[in-house]
């Protein structure tokens, strides 16, 4: 099964459906999660911050249009810290944002060592509370460069 075959077959879903917590499981199941690595193609730096840490956005995940978007987010720099017992030096994150109110859900999140192995996953679904990005973060970066585009 290609990836893009993929693409297109959880666009069209997501397209029809909606996106509920339960697809997003689904999906992210049967498709396995995306490698998040800035080096790959399609990775759009946004922000780097004093700490230089970096926030990039996968270009080719944004899927939505209008008022909301789903999409990829990949950190890495800054200091390294603890996660069940490794050193994680990067983290991917799949989001909504509602780009009219400028809030943002974190859905999935994965933690990974400094050679991109994952250390933890984190499905959080619909279960987390919409949030505001604080003024000059990577969040607040991330959801303007989404929100931007198409």
């Amino acid at each position: 099964m290609s990836c893009k075959w993929v693409e297109f077959v959880m666009s069209s879903i997501l397209q029809r459906l909606g996106c509920t917590a339960g697809l997003i499981t689904f999906l992210l199941g049967v498709a396995g999660v995306a490698e998040a690595a800035p080096d790959k193609k399609g990775w759009v730096a946004v922000l780097t911050d004093p700490n230089d840490k970096t926030w990039y956005v996968d270009n080719g995940s944004i899927q939505g249009r209008g008022r909301f978007r789903y999409f990829w987010s990949y950190t890495t720099g800054g200091t390294p810290y603890r996660e069940n017992g490794k050193l994680a030096y990067s983290m991917a994150f799949y989001l909504s944002v509602d780009c009219q109110q400028k809030r943002f859900r974190l859905r999935y999140a994965r933690s990974l060592d400094e050679n991109s192995n994952t250390i933890k996953e984190y499905n959080f679904g619909d279960r987390l509370p919409l949030g505001s990005p604080r003024s000059g973060s990577g969040e607040e970066a991330s959801m303007n460069y989404v929100c931007a585009s198409r």
